[in-house]
């Protein structure tokens, strides 16, 4: 995934998602990168909350 896939809907949603220093790269944690990959498969939040 890029990095646009992940943290623009993550930001949307109100979560920080911070880089590392010199980087394109978010670095998401483990349930970050579990529900924008959820996300990504066209998950409704209800779905993904059930999942």
């Amino acid at each position: 995934m890029t990095e646009e896939l992940c943290t623009v809907p993550l930001r949307a949603a109100g979560v920080a998602v911070t880089t590392r220093p010199g980087t394109r790269t978010a670095t998401l944690t483990a349930q970050e990168r579990q529900i924008a990959e959820l996300a990504a498969t066209g998950l409704t939040n209800k779905q993904m909350a059930n999942s």
